[in-house]
């Protein structure tokens, strides 16, 4: 028998190996089937070689996607960002890019995606299967969210020939935001300074202007903020002259980030109106239950380039209900109990 392992108890390795540490999970596997030897290695092994066989399908679907099927959709939504997870002593860098992203269909959340940048070509291939999945041909409009990161677009753009006009993520743009007005909304025993409350009426309006995609006017409210705040700073007292000069320094931060992304600031109510996503959430959602869940927050790990990528196509399998369905697509005699009550 390959690998002198049971496609049952594979299954068995590549589902605990993409939830836990390896360790944990052949210490559980081996309680649950009697096999006091199974060690963690075997479960890296089995786990990263479903990987391997994810991915060569995959990219096979990737090369097909632009074919159309009775499925297909003629609007997609896809969120998409990037993290780093740790690499080990035998990489050539300590940081390890990984993006990772979902697609939206119908308003509904669907496939998931993610991947190690090992060669752009690669990502590229597995964006466009998760596409392809969802149902996409190459009449569809492909409507991109992202954070403003340079190149996380151009990946969609690679393999999709019709996308929609770019849009900035209104989540990050929210978050600079509410840096500005936590400290500029801070208070004490002592009523605010009367250019303090015109300054926070001030932020109003700028919110207000950024979700009506008023870019330029944006900037400039926001820079005008800035110098009003930083000349009212040095006559206030010490607890309003401290919350102030942090806002001053949130509001040039928010300065920089509408100049380096006016060109894709849109109007946010409009394209809420036209059901346009016009946040990263879902991409956020599965970085978090993706990536960091398994390879960084609760778990951190040093990981090779090969085993976080492959572990990645496993764990997405995974998630996506789709595991199972591989096992039996290969092994026609696949028996599980999962698999059975599913029937």
């Amino acid at each position: 028998m390959p690998a002198r392992v049971t496609p049952e108890v594979s299954y068995l390795c590549a589902r605990d190996g993409a939830q836990m540490p390896y360790r944990s999970a052949a210490k559980h596997i081996g309680e649950l089937c009697g096999i006091p030897t199974l060690s963690h290695m075997c479960v890296r092994r089995q786990t990263i070689g479903v990987g391997q066989d994810i991915e060569d399908r995959e990219v096979e679907a990737g090369w097909l996607a632009a074919t159309h099927t009775s499925r297909s959709a003629d609007r997609l939504g896809l969120a998409i960002d990037s993290t780093v997870v740790t690499g080990n002593a035998f990489e050539e860098t300590t940081k390890i890019e990984v993006v990772a992203g979902r697609i939206i269909r119908d308003g509904h959340c669907g496939r998931r995606f993610a991947c190690v940048t090992l060669r752009r070509s690669l990502t590229s291939m597995l964006v466009a299967a998760a596409l392809k999945k969802s149902g996409w041909h190459a009449g569809t409009e492909v409507d991109v969210v992202n954070d403003g990161a340079q190149g996380m677009r151009s990946l969609v753009t690679d393999v999709v020939p019709h996308v929609a006009t770019p849009m900035l993520d209104w989540f990050h743009l929210a978050v600079k935001l509410h840096a500005v007005k936590t400290s500029l909304f801070a208070s004490t025993f002592e009523p605010a300074p009367a250019i303090l409350q015109r300054c926070r009426r001030f932020w109003a309006k700028i919110r207000d202007a950024l979700w009506r995609g008023r870019a330029a006017l944006g900037i400039e409210l926001t820079r005008t903020l800035e110098a009003s705040l930083a000349e009212a700073a040095p006559l206030m007292k010490p607890f309003y002259a401290s919350t102030t000069m942090t806002a001053v320094g949130a509001t040039l931060r928010l300065r920089a980030f509408l100049e380096n992304n006016a060109s894709i600031l849109v109007d946010y109510a409009k394209a809420t109106q036209q059901g346009r996503r016009i946040s990263t959430a879902p991409a956020e959602s599965v970085m978090n239950h993706v990536v960091n869940r398994r390879m960084s927050k609760r778990q951190q790990m040093r990981w090779s380039v090969r085993g976080a990528h492959l572990l990645l196509q496993t764990r997405v399998s995974l998630l996506d209900g789709c595991l199972l369905g591989h096992f039996k697509l290969h092994f026609p005699h696949f028996r599980f109990p999962e698999f059975s009550t599913g029937a």
